[in-house]
């Protein structure tokens, strides 16, 4: 049906509900059809992942990286408080005269300083893009405007670093458990902590074994191609 205008008639053009031009995702790796796709309010990772046609046959799930702007703002905001605290502790220490007083490292407590100022946030946000992919409402996330999601294609391996004779990466065994690659790396050295031995997964998140860990025989079930063994310094021991 066609309606005539005349004269003092108003006509007003509204914007399609929820939509936002501005407000993006941006989808790199293997993605099917990767780039940067706008977004409605509300909208979710896993709606996102549809339109972009899904993953590629050589996607490392596992380890996908999800960053968010808000977070890298958060992040930036905590480590200029940590460099702040510091300084007044450096501060704070410098005019104690207290013989009960612990000395303070000077030249180390800088180089920490530096080290912090130096960190560039990256706003990571560890989440279960395997379960988003097949379908998992509760692990599927709204999406923001600036957010960005890598689905990288990586080496079939095991690293592992800290207080071992040798930091190596090895290629992926699911027949060998984590004694088995920290025996690769050389076995732990004399400062280094067995007890609170760490991995760091591909996705960023952090798993703590319990101490009935190294007793039972699921060490192999725990690791995963492009996990990292951490074996930190025991600083008790001196």
């Amino acid at each position: 049906m066609k309606i005539s205008l005349v004269l003092k008639d108003v006509l007003n053009i509204v914007r399609i509900p929820l939509w936002y031009v501005s407000n993006v995702i941006e989808l790199k790796g293997e993605v099917k059809f990767p780039g940067v796709y706008q977004i409605k309010s509300g909208e979710t990772l896993g709606n996102v992942l549809n339109r972009a046609g899904g993953l590629t046959d050589k996607a490392s799930i596992q380890a996908s990286v999800f960053t968010r702007e808000e977070l890298i703002e958060k992040e930036r905001a905590n480590i200029d408080k940590a460099v702040e605290d510091l300084r007044q502790t450096l501060a704070s220490n410098s005019l104690s005269t207290s013989q009960f007083t612990n000395t303070v490292d000077y030249q180390t407590a800088n180089k920490v300083l530096n080290d912090l100022t130096n960190i560039e946030p990256i706003g990571r946000m560890v989440i279960d893009v395997e379960s988003i992919v097949n379908g998992n409402s509760d692990a599927d996330i709204i999406v923001k405007d600036g957010d960005t999601l890598i689905i990288p294609n990586i080496t079939p391996a095991i690293s592992i670093i800290g207080e071992v004779f040798v930091s190596s990466t090895h290629r992926y065994n699911e027949s060998l458990s984590v004694e088995d690659y920290l025996n690769l790396a050389g076995g732990v050295r004399e400062y280094g902590d067995a007890s609170n031995i760490y991995i760091v997964k591909a996705n960023g998140s952090v798993v703590m074994p319990d101490n009935n860990f190294w007793f039972q025989g699921d060490q192999k079930s725990l690791l995963n191609p492009g996990d990292t063994i951490v074996v930190p310094r025991d600083v008790t021991n001196y």
